[in-house]
């Protein structure tokens, strides 16, 4: 198996560097190849290639890769450039799509998954070039693989030959114990992350903290605590609960992260995750998220509960991917 990745993994944490990390993990003893698109990082990276990442390397102009079976495009980019590289049959490339980039651009976004800043655009000429390149991988490729299926459901109308879901999920482990009463928030410091709404909703109420990174918009006001990070945003160890209001998104691993720690979540409706015991969907009203962060709070940390969710959801995923690259 061959992963062609965007400019994330090892070196940066993020949404498409853990998916690189996890299925490489339920992809153990296969022999795998990867290639992260991306310039070489400035500091040591946040992840460690497990054993069966036999070759990693990181470019930034895609010539050549090595020979595999299947090889798998993880983000736009990345599907452009594996389908232009002498001697790939499209055949064999398995799109990956994380979310919704369409969506993303309309929105006005400045930073992109991988930490890579974007120059100001024109949201509506973005939207229309990133919506074709977007058909014409889907066309090409043998299948595309979307974490959530609304993204399925769209490959679909557009012509993709064959489409499947295999939602995100993280493997299970043992945290350590949560020893303070924050409310916390992980992720791009943006409104379509829905970081004012975070601020708005704990800054006068509840000890709280937003742990991630910058994303070309103003943040650091609000009565809470910042915290840029490298590593895991769990070791701290002091959340209590997670509070992700956004206006756009689609699987994400920080609730999964959460969830497996036995942390309750609430989780915007646009995303498209499976509730369970520990994470609820809710459309964004401040006096019902309100309500519902006091529940979370009052029921408490669960770790027990958490090992069992994502042992169950990792079961599905690593299953899937090896079915998938057999």
């Amino acid at each position: 198996v061959c992963i062609v990745t965007e400019g994330a993994w090892p070196a940066r944490t993020g949404g498409i560097s853990t998916w690189t990390q996890l299925v490489l993990r339920a992809l153990a003893g296969a022999d795998v190849s990867v290639v992260s698109l991306g310039a070489a990082p400035g500091a040591p990276g946040e992840f460690t290639p497990p054993p069966n990442a036999r070759d990693v390397s990181l470019t930034t102009d895609l010539r050549r890769v090595p020979a595999a079976r299947v090889y798998l495009a993880s983000g736009l980019d990345a599907a452009t450039a594996l389908l232009q590289t002498p001697g790939v049959r499209p055949g064999r490339v398995v799109y990956v799509e994380h979310g919704d980039a369409v969506r993303e651009v309309l929105a006005g976004v400045l930073l992109t998954e991988s930490g890579t800043p974007l120059r100001a655009y024109d949201r509506l000429t973005a939207a229309r070039v990133i919506a074709r390149r977007r058909r014409t991988i889907a066309r090409a490729c043998g299948l595309t693989v979307g974490v959530t299926p609304r993204s399925v459901q769209r490959a679909r109308r557009e012509g993709a030959h064959r489409a499947r879901c295999i939602p995100n999920a993280v493997a299970p482990v043992t945290p350590a114990p949560v020893t303070g009463h924050r409310v916390g928030f992980v992720g791009r410091f943006s409104t379509v992350k829905g970081i004012d709404r975070f601020v708005a909703l704990t800054a006068r109420t509840h000890d709280a903290v937003a742990v991630g990174m910058p994303a070309g918009e103003p943040w650091g006001e609000g009565g809470i605590a910042w915290r840029q990070t490298r590593g895991c945003p769990w070791e701290a160890g002091d959340l209590a609960a997670l509070v992700m209001p956004s206006r756009l998104e689609a699987s994400p691993f920080a609730a999964l992260e959460a969830e497996a720690r036995g942390i309750p979540v609430l989780l915007s409706d646009r995303a498209d995750l499976a509730e369970s015991a520990l994470v609820t969907r809710l459309a964004w009203s401040p006096s019902r998220w309100g309500r519902a962060l006091d529940e979370a709070l009052a029921r408490g940390v669960s770790p027990e509960l958490g090992a069992r969710l994502a042992s169950a959801r990792w079961r599905r995923f690593e299953r899937a991917w090896r079915d998938l690259c057999a």
